[in-house]
């Protein structure tokens, strides 16, 4: 189970109509520290940068395939996994 399902506890609304947004609150990381520690001082606090908004748009993308109960009758192959190999995006490909 990933660990920041035990933390989390806002998901955004499921989406459902292309065009609606989603807003997401990105927090930056601390800048690193280059100083050592020592026993006798305590670390300075900072202060959390300010968070970066990212908007995600839901779009749709894709095909569809005809296939007839004749070819899935009479193919010497399974033609729905066939079929959905020929219509999924390529690894790594962008649409």
């Amino acid at each position: 189970m990933p660990t920041y399902r035990s933390v989390v506890d806002k998901r955004p609304v499921q989406q459902s109509m292309p065009g609606s947004s989603v807003v997401f609150q990105i927090y930056q990381d601390l800048a690193p520290v280059t100083a050592a520690l020592t026993e006798t001082v305590d670390p300075d606090a900072v202060a959390l940068p300010a968070t970066t908004t990212v908007s995600v748009t839901l779009a749709e993308y894709g095909n569809a395939a005809l296939v007839t109960r004749k070819l899935r009758l009479l193919s010497l192959s399974d033609v729905d996994p066939a079929t959905a190999d020929i219509l999924a995006p390529v690894k790594g490909q962008t649409v």
